[in-house]
């Protein structure tokens, strides 16, 4: 049976249960056009992909019999669905999404004891691999030969000491580096871990060169002990 699992819990857990599978459509890509004065045709911006918007209808049931306690569950559950986390689908499981929003935007009390709602979640427009949230080694195969999209990983500064060069097909960013140092490409910050302060100005370059690309990448750095949080992602 198909469920959902938000922020580490299940429909189950919650005593309620998916009505339909949700119809996902991918959102497409935006470009911002410019129109010239006495030129045919625009200029064309940035591109960029909107959020992914995903309704789900539930039904729920009240744990007691005589439905005494419909309100009390139905408030648990809109606990459970409000605000940010991770979305996984149990016949997607191996991938997750960034949720942006979730919350409630309607519901009825069909009888005494059930009801139903439907949720919405304002995701990511990328689907993200469980497996891309763990570390690897930045000479790994999977590493170095992406098979997804465009992906914004965290590269994990441990070892010597002092600034640090890390080169990504081509692109050089140093980094001065005094205790396990995090950078992060896709928030684009770096901070030590051990204190969680940011330490955006020990770094030199842009965060945007460390981006693992689809395909082949070839990754190098000075200095000992670099892992890679690679955050693949696909669409």
């Amino acid at each position: 049976m198909y469920d959902i699992e938000f922020n580490g819990a299940t429909c189950r857990d919650h005593n309620a249960y998916v009505r339909q599978r949700p119809n996902i459509t991918l959102p497409q890509e935006e470009v911002e056009q410019f129109r010239v004065a006495g030129r045919d045709g625009v200029l064309t911006g940035n591109r960029y992909l909107p959020p992914m918007e995903l309704y789900i209808p539930m039904n729920f049931r009240s744990s007691s019999g005589d439905g005494e306690t419909w309100a009390e569950r139905f408030r648990d559950i809109r606990r459970w669905l409000t605000g940010p986390g991770e979305l996984i689908q149990s016949d997607d499981d191996e991938y997750y999404l960034k949720v942006l929003n979730a919350q409630i935007e309607e519901s009825e009390r069909i009888i005494k004891r059930y009801g139903w709602f439907t949720a919405h979640f304002t995701c990511d427009p990328y689907f993200y691999r469980i497996d891309g949230k763990e570390e690897y080694s930045i000479t790994d195969p999977r590493i170095l030969d992406n098979d997804y999209d465009t992906s914004h990983p965290v590269y994990v500064f441990t070892g010597s000491s002092g600034t640090r060069t890390i080169t990504v097909n081509g692109n050089s960013v140093s980094v001065v580096v005094n205790g396990e140092t995090m950078l992060d490409t896709d928030r684009m910050i770096t901070y030590t871990t051990s204190d969680m302060v940011l330490r955006n100005t020990r770094l030199t370059g842009d965060y945007e060169d460390l981006y693992l690309r689809p395909g082949t990448n070839t990754i190098t750095a000075t200095g000992t002990g670099l892992q890679i949080i690679p955050n693949w992602r696909t669409r």
